[in-house]
């Protein structure tokens, strides 16, 4: 005789009856694609989730404050330095995220702290060259001299795609290892990449920057007290024509009328023998609209770091017989070297160093 075992934990619903074992319900296909497709769909829903959070992180009111953190505003860190100075962009892998959020929120067109401290800078600078002027009658043997690029010109809005890119790329590379970890077939991370949003804005040209608008009218306003302006950039002289327009189109003026001339090799013997015999601003005729004394660019082959390149260019501008009493630039380089100017301004800028 076959003896069952019955597990006596067991209580059967109708005692006597014996109970027919249940037997597992078939899957039919249709039920099967179903449940791929809520599964796709749940996790389609978990990595956009993940997306908006990464595109969203920093974008808090904690990260719209005042506070930044010390170390982003030198984020470059150690690394190779380039011809001329300079470190890596801002897309190198030495920059972490945060700073690049940072930095992105700093930027931002509208509510941008960068452009609060800007105005900040424009406004000292104007109280202290009063303060001065009150001191000293302006002279336009006294120039002034300033740097372009995020000084009096700026690179903002590609600063923006540079930092939009560098995120896009970061993130590209989080979705991935997400999709690694929970493995997602290929045709699936095919689908869902397109559920990453492209950023970034296509670069300007050397000649359509837009002006700093509180530096444009400090500008404007150290031009009207009697000072002279020159510029020294660290551009090459292969961008000579595309600045002078730039900085046309963008209210600063151009090239006084005798630099012109000088420039040309348009001066007859008689106004040479005058200027050597009138040194600085003596033999310059004053414009009502802004003129610049000088625009200096580096050869194409000048490598040298800007705080070798620059002094050198100021003395030059002293040997031409005039004083220099100010400079303006975002870079430390801007404004040292033996040739300094006793009135000096820095602009802020985190998101590059020049040496």
């Amino acid at each position: 005789m076959e003896t069952v075992y019955k597990n006596p934990l067991h209580t059967p619903l109708h005692p006597g009856v014996d109970e027919e074992q249940p037997q597992p319900t078939p899957v039919r296909p249709q039920e099967c694609c179903r449940f791929r497709r809520a599964r796709f769909a749940l996790m389609s829903m978990a990595l956009l989730g993940f997306a908006l959070g990464l595109h969203c992180l920093g974008c808090g009111p904690a990260a719209q404050g005042p506070a930044f953190f010390s170390e982003c505003l030198h984020p470059m860190g150690g690394g190779l330095v380039g011809p001329g100075g300079g470190f890596p962009p801002m897309n190198s892998s030495t920059v972490s995220e945060a700073c690049l959020l940072q930095i992105h929120s700093y930027f931002e067109a509208r509510g941008g702290q960068y452009w609060v401290d800007v105005e900040r800078v424009s406004l000292l600078a104007t109280q202290h060259f009063t303060a001065l002027a009150i001191k000293q009658r302006p002279s336009p043997d006294q120039v002034i001299v300033f740097d372009i690029d995020e000084t009096t010109l700026s690179n903002a809005v590609e600063w923006q795609a540079t930092l939009e890119s560098a995120l896009q790329q970061r993130r590209q590379a989080a979705w991935q290892a997400l999709w690694a970890l929970v493995g997602l077939p290929g045709a699936e991370q095919a689908a869902l990449r397109g559920a990453v949003p492209v950023l970034g804005k296509a670069p300007l040209t050397a000649s359509d920057r837009p002006p700093l608008a509180p530096m444009l009218l400090l500008y404007h306003e150290l031009y009207a007290a009697g000072y002279s302006v020159a510029f020294i950039t660290g551009r090459k002289e292969s961008a000579r024509a595309a600045t002078a327009l730039n900085l046309q189109e963008a209210g600063y003026g151009s090239l006084c009328p005798e630099a012109q001339a000088a420039a040309a090799g348009q001066l007859v013997e008689a106004q040479a023998a005058a200027a050597g015999q009138l040194r600085g601003a003596a033999r310059w005729v004053r414009t009502q609209e802004p003129c610049y004394v000088a625009l200096h660019l580096r050869e194409e082959s000048d490598d040298r770091f800007a705080s070798v390149y620059k002094p050198d260019r100021r003395h030059q501008l002293e040997e031409e017989g005039f004083e220099v009493v100010g400079n303006f630039g975002d870079q430390f380089s801007d404004l040292d070297g033996t040739t300094g100017a006793a009135h000096s301004f820095k602009l802020p800028n985190p998101a590059y160093l020049i040496l």
